[in-house]
């Protein structure tokens, strides 16, 4: 195996994850985006939870998992995730990665090969020359971000990477959005730790033309984070790759477009 993929042995492989179980039917391990926990997806998976059996990690460091020490890799969360699903005595399974959990799902496709069935990537973007670069984001940013009060931070953060017809569209869920966002801020260092693992991902190409399972990249047509074309890039690289758009939407669509998301994960994953 490539170096790059495998966790980094120096990163403790026995931190203790939280996570949910949601709904019932064929395994679907959800993997959240940066500084999130697995409230991102709950509502999505608690309308979709009559079809399939949801794992909803939180990753190290974030939610009511276990503290990170020190730095780690993007693998390392791979890792995570896959002695989960070993504990929970699931072979199989489809993975829906949303933003740096996307990173985390391509890692996670990487080292088990073949236990992916199906791959949905959401708001996210790989590493490599062929991707248009994000928007760099640094830790000196985070940590000012963090010395804001609560509420100018997420009201910050939700100005850049919500449509700005969403809250007139649907006030009651923006609201609801942003309630969760300010209840379940993370912790300052850890979040400096991810950022770390997901700009060092960033960097370093990874080989995703090795993921063979069907992969459906899903993005909102007016992601101001993470350029839409970079789905349609990754679709293009995946050898089972597709590509779609929901339409009037930003980085958060899976919120601001639920039931659109949830018919089209159903549709994919059959």
């Amino acid at each position: 195996m490539n170096p790059r993929l495998q966790p980094n042995p120096v990163s403790p492989a026995t931190l203790a994850l939280h996570y949910d179980l949601l709904g019932s039917g064929e395994p679907v391990l959800v993997l959240p985006g940066f500084g999130c926990a697995n409230w991102i997806f709950k509502d999505a998976a608690t309308k979709l939870g009559g079809r399939y059996r949801f794992v909803l990690p939180d990753h190290r460091g974030m939610g009511a998992s276990q503290h990170a020490p020190g730095p780690y890799t993007i693998a390392d969360m791979a890792a995570d995730a896959l002695r989960l699903m070993d504990e929970l005595g699931y072979q199989r399974f489809h993975v829906i990665g949303i933003s740096m959990g996307g990173f985390v799902a391509q890692s996670l496709c990487l080292q088990a090969r073949n236990r992916v069935q199906r791959l949905i990537l959401m708001c996210t973007t790989s590493s490599g020359p062929d991707f248009l670069p994000l928007t760099p984001f640094t830790e000196t940013q985070l940590r000012e971000a963090f010395a804001m009060t609560p509420t100018d931070m997420i009201s910050q953060s939700m100005a850049a990477t919500v449509h700005p017809a969403f809250r007139a569209r649907d006030p009651q869920r923006f609201d609801r959005l942003y309630q969760l966002r300010l209840s379940h801020r993370a912790d300052c260092e850890q979040a400096v730790l991810q950022l770390k693992a997901a700009n060092a991902f960033l960097d370093t190409p990874m080989p995703i033309s090795e993921i063979h399972c069907p992969a459906l990249a899903l993005t909102g047509t007016e992601d101001r984070f993470v350029p839409p074309e970079n789905a349609a890039i990754l679709a293009d690289t995946l050898p089972q790759g597709q590509f779609q758009l929901i339409p009037e939407s930003d980085h958060w669509f899976f919120w601001e477009r639920e039931d659109e998301t949830c018919e089209k994960i159903t549709a994919f994953l059959g």
